[in-house]
Protein backbone atom coordinates (compact mmCIF):
# COMPACT_ATOMS: atom_id res chain seq x y z
CA UNK A 1 0.00 0.00 0.00
CA UNK A 2 1.77 3.87 -1.18
CA UNK A 3 1.18 6.22 1.42
CA UNK A 4 -0.60 8.15 -1.00
CA UNK A 5 -3.12 5.40 -0.36
CA UNK A 6 -2.20 5.13 3.36
CA UNK A 7 -3.42 9.27 3.32
CA UNK A 8 -6.60 8.04 1.69
CA UNK A 9 -7.43 5.81 4.24
CA UNK A 10 -7.05 8.43 6.85
CA UNK A 11 -8.56 10.96 5.54
CA UNK A 12 -11.78 8.64 5.09
CA UNK A 13 -11.05 7.49 8.79
CA UNK A 14 -14.33 7.33 10.78
CA UNK A 15 -16.57 7.49 7.59
CA UNK A 16 -19.10 5.06 6.43
CA UNK A 17 -17.66 2.30 3.78
CA UNK A 18 -19.51 2.83 1.20
CA UNK A 19 -18.90 6.73 1.00
CA UNK A 20 -15.54 7.06 2.32
CA UNK A 21 -14.15 7.96 -1.31
CA UNK A 22 -16.41 10.61 -1.90
CA UNK A 23 -15.67 12.07 1.33
CA UNK A 24 -12.30 11.87 0.86
CA UNK A 25 -12.19 13.19 -2.53
CA UNK A 26 -14.17 16.54 -1.69
CA UNK A 27 -11.36 16.91 1.33
CA UNK A 28 -8.92 17.34 -1.01
CA UNK A 29 -10.74 19.52 -3.58
CA UNK A 30 -10.97 21.68 -0.76
CA UNK A 31 -7.07 21.26 -0.09
CA UNK A 32 -5.79 21.58 -3.23
CA UNK A 33 -7.82 24.76 -4.97
CA UNK A 34 -7.55 26.93 -2.40
CA UNK A 35 -3.76 26.96 -2.16
CA UNK A 36 -2.32 30.51 -4.13
CA UNK A 37 0.88 29.01 -5.61
CA UNK A 38 2.26 32.38 -6.49
CA UNK A 39 3.25 34.93 -3.21
CA UNK A 40 2.14 38.09 -5.44
CA UNK A 41 -1.32 37.13 -6.95
CA UNK A 42 -4.57 36.06 -5.45
CA UNK A 43 -5.96 32.56 -7.21
CA UNK A 44 -9.54 31.80 -7.23
CA UNK A 45 -10.88 28.36 -6.15
CA UNK A 46 -11.84 26.23 -8.98
CA UNK A 47 -13.27 23.41 -6.79
CA UNK A 48 -13.85 20.62 -8.98
CA UNK A 49 -12.00 17.69 -10.37
CA UNK A 50 -11.71 15.31 -13.16
CA UNK A 51 -9.24 15.53 -16.16
CA UNK A 52 -7.92 16.88 -19.34
CA UNK A 53 -8.80 14.35 -21.77
CA UNK A 54 -6.86 13.67 -25.16
CA UNK A 55 -7.85 12.26 -28.42
CA UNK A 56 -5.16 10.34 -30.26
CA UNK A 57 -7.08 9.71 -33.18
CA UNK A 58 -9.06 12.55 -35.63
CA UNK A 59 -11.29 10.45 -38.01
CA UNK A 60 -14.53 11.72 -38.77
CA UNK A 61 -16.03 8.70 -36.75
CA UNK A 62 -14.03 9.31 -33.57
CA UNK A 63 -14.85 12.77 -33.59
CA UNK A 64 -18.87 12.11 -33.88
CA UNK A 65 -18.26 9.43 -31.03
CA UNK A 66 -16.27 11.41 -28.24
CA UNK A 67 -19.85 13.81 -27.29
CA UNK A 68 -21.21 10.00 -26.42
CA UNK A 69 -18.33 9.06 -25.12
CA UNK A 70 -18.35 11.68 -22.41
CA UNK A 71 -21.63 11.44 -21.68
CA UNK A 72 -21.14 7.81 -21.17
CA UNK A 73 -18.29 8.30 -18.81
CA UNK A 74 -19.79 10.95 -16.65
CA UNK A 75 -22.89 8.61 -16.41
CA UNK A 76 -20.69 5.68 -15.48
CA UNK A 77 -18.70 7.64 -12.73
CA UNK A 78 -22.32 8.87 -11.19
CA UNK A 79 -23.21 5.31 -10.89
CA UNK A 80 -19.72 3.75 -8.99
CA UNK A 81 -19.76 7.20 -6.62
CA UNK A 82 -23.12 5.87 -5.87
CA UNK A 83 -25.84 8.91 -7.01
CA UNK A 84 -27.71 6.65 -8.45
CA UNK A 85 -28.69 4.43 -5.35
CA UNK A 86 -32.42 4.33 -5.64
CA UNK A 87 -33.29 3.81 -2.13
CA UNK A 88 -30.51 5.89 -0.36
CA UNK A 89 -27.57 7.54 -2.47
CA UNK A 90 -23.95 7.18 -1.18
CA UNK A 91 -23.10 9.62 0.89
CA UNK A 92 -21.45 13.17 -1.07
CA UNK A 93 -22.17 11.50 -4.21
CA UNK A 94 -24.08 14.70 -5.85
CA UNK A 95 -21.57 16.82 -4.50
CA UNK A 96 -18.92 15.10 -6.12
CA UNK A 97 -20.58 14.37 -9.47
CA UNK A 98 -21.84 18.35 -9.10
CA UNK A 99 -18.06 19.06 -9.17
CA UNK A 100 -16.78 16.46 -11.68
CA UNK A 101 -15.64 17.40 -15.10
CA UNK A 102 -14.15 15.67 -18.13
CA UNK A 103 -12.52 18.21 -20.78
CA UNK A 104 -11.88 17.36 -24.36
CA UNK A 105 -8.74 19.07 -25.41
CA UNK A 106 -8.54 19.19 -29.09
CA UNK A 107 -4.75 18.75 -30.49
CA UNK A 108 -6.00 17.86 -33.85
CA UNK A 109 -3.84 20.45 -35.68
CA UNK A 110 -0.52 17.85 -33.81
CA UNK A 111 -1.51 14.68 -35.74
CA UNK A 112 -0.46 13.68 -39.25
CA UNK A 113 -3.62 12.60 -41.21
CA UNK A 114 -4.31 8.97 -40.75
CA UNK A 115 -1.74 8.72 -38.15
CA UNK A 116 -2.46 8.51 -34.49
CA UNK A 117 -1.04 11.22 -32.12
CA UNK A 118 1.92 9.69 -30.31
CA UNK A 119 1.61 9.75 -26.49
CA UNK A 120 4.96 11.71 -26.42
CA UNK A 121 3.14 14.67 -28.10
CA UNK A 122 0.20 14.23 -25.77
CA UNK A 123 2.63 14.94 -22.83
CA UNK A 124 4.10 17.61 -24.55
CA UNK A 125 0.74 19.13 -25.14
CA UNK A 126 -0.83 18.40 -21.82
CA UNK A 127 3.19 20.61 -20.62
CA UNK A 128 1.80 23.14 -22.73
CA UNK A 129 -1.46 23.62 -21.24
CA UNK A 130 -0.54 23.10 -18.01
CA UNK A 131 2.25 26.11 -18.37
CA UNK A 132 -0.78 28.61 -20.13
CA UNK A 133 -2.65 28.20 -16.51
CA UNK A 134 -0.29 29.63 -15.30
CA UNK A 135 -0.07 28.53 -11.56
CA UNK A 136 3.47 28.08 -10.93
CA UNK A 137 6.63 30.02 -11.06
CA UNK A 138 8.17 27.77 -13.49
CA UNK A 139 9.16 29.04 -17.00
CA UNK A 140 9.59 26.02 -18.57
CA UNK A 141 12.62 27.38 -20.91
CA UNK A 142 14.69 23.98 -19.90
CA UNK A 143 12.91 20.81 -20.79
CA UNK A 144 15.73 18.94 -19.45
CA UNK A 145 14.81 20.78 -15.89
CA UNK A 146 12.59 18.18 -13.57
CA UNK A 147 9.39 19.70 -14.59
CA UNK A 148 7.60 21.45 -11.31
CA UNK A 149 3.59 20.93 -10.97
CA UNK A 150 1.35 22.59 -8.23
CA UNK A 151 -1.64 20.65 -7.41
CA UNK A 152 -4.49 19.43 -8.05
CA UNK A 153 -3.97 16.13 -9.78
CA UNK A 154 -6.03 17.55 -13.01
CA UNK A 155 -2.21 19.22 -13.53
CA UNK A 156 -0.08 16.24 -13.39
CA UNK A 157 -2.27 13.75 -15.30
CA UNK A 158 -4.22 13.48 -18.59
CA UNK A 159 -6.02 11.09 -20.44
CA UNK A 160 -5.47 10.13 -23.33
CA UNK A 161 -8.41 8.01 -25.70
CA UNK A 162 -7.54 6.12 -29.48
CA UNK A 163 -10.54 5.57 -31.51
CA UNK A 164 -10.74 2.09 -30.29
CA UNK A 165 -11.31 3.52 -26.49
CA UNK A 166 -13.28 6.13 -27.90
CA UNK A 167 -15.25 3.60 -29.47
CA UNK A 168 -15.30 1.49 -26.77
CA UNK A 169 -17.05 4.31 -23.98
CA UNK A 170 -19.35 5.82 -26.83
CA UNK A 171 -21.00 1.99 -26.86
CA UNK A 172 -21.19 1.21 -22.95
CA UNK A 173 -24.22 -0.80 -22.22
CA UNK A 174 -24.56 0.83 -17.89
CA UNK A 175 -25.07 -1.65 -15.97
CA UNK A 176 -26.00 -1.47 -12.36
CA UNK A 177 -22.91 -3.76 -11.24
CA UNK A 178 -19.45 -1.94 -11.46
CA UNK A 179 -17.54 -4.60 -11.60
CA UNK A 180 -18.92 -5.11 -15.25
CA UNK A 181 -16.21 -2.47 -15.97
CA UNK A 182 -13.40 -3.45 -13.99
CA UNK A 183 -11.72 -4.93 -17.59
CA UNK A 184 -12.38 -1.30 -19.67
CA UNK A 185 -9.36 0.56 -18.93
CA UNK A 186 -7.83 4.73 -21.22
CA UNK A 187 -4.19 5.47 -20.88
CA UNK A 188 -3.09 7.60 -18.54
CA UNK A 189 -0.21 9.81 -18.87
CA UNK A 190 2.33 11.54 -16.46
CA UNK A 191 3.02 15.21 -17.17
CA UNK A 192 6.50 15.07 -14.97
CA UNK A 193 7.92 12.05 -16.96
CA UNK A 194 10.95 12.71 -18.73
CA UNK A 195 13.01 10.36 -21.03
CA UNK A 196 15.64 8.49 -19.47
CA UNK A 197 19.24 8.40 -21.16
CA UNK A 198 19.16 4.52 -20.51
CA UNK A 199 16.63 2.22 -20.47
CA UNK A 200 17.21 -0.51 -17.56
CA UNK A 201 14.55 -3.00 -18.71
CA UNK A 202 11.50 -3.74 -20.38
CA UNK A 203 9.90 -3.02 -16.74
CA UNK A 204 10.64 0.86 -16.75
CA UNK A 205 8.39 3.09 -16.19
CA UNK A 206 7.96 4.91 -19.13
CA UNK A 207 5.10 8.01 -18.09
CA UNK A 208 2.05 6.10 -18.99
CA UNK A 209 -0.31 3.06 -17.64
CA UNK A 210 -3.71 1.67 -17.58
CA UNK A 211 -6.49 3.08 -15.91
CA UNK A 212 -9.66 1.95 -15.12
CA UNK A 213 -12.12 3.62 -16.53
CA UNK A 214 -13.93 3.01 -13.12
CA UNK A 215 -11.47 4.40 -10.85
CA UNK A 216 -11.25 8.30 -11.55
CA UNK A 217 -12.12 9.38 -8.42
CA UNK A 218 -9.12 7.01 -6.69
CA UNK A 219 -6.96 8.20 -8.73
CA UNK A 220 -7.39 11.90 -8.46
CA UNK A 221 -6.88 11.05 -4.64
CA UNK A 222 -3.61 9.50 -5.01
CA UNK A 223 -1.98 10.35 -8.33
CA UNK A 224 -1.36 14.00 -6.87
CA UNK A 225 2.74 13.96 -7.73
CA UNK A 226 1.85 11.99 -10.98
CA UNK A 227 1.34 7.86 -11.85
CA UNK A 228 4.86 5.98 -10.70
CA UNK A 229 3.70 5.28 -7.02
CA UNK A 230 -0.15 4.83 -8.50
CA UNK A 231 -1.21 1.17 -6.77
CA UNK A 232 -4.20 -0.92 -7.54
Amino acid sequence: MTERWETFERIAAGAEDDGRENRALLEKIKEWEAVSWRKDEVVVPQPNWGFYVFLTDHDEATKELAPRAMENWVQLIRQVQGADNADEPRPCADEVLRRFRLDIVDIEEESVPGQPVSIDRVRECFRALVRGLETSDDDGEDEKEYFSVPPPTRNTVCLALDADKVRMLATLSLSQDSRTYEAYKVQAVDIKWQRPKFMRGSREYRGVMDLDIIKLARAYITCIDGLRDYSE
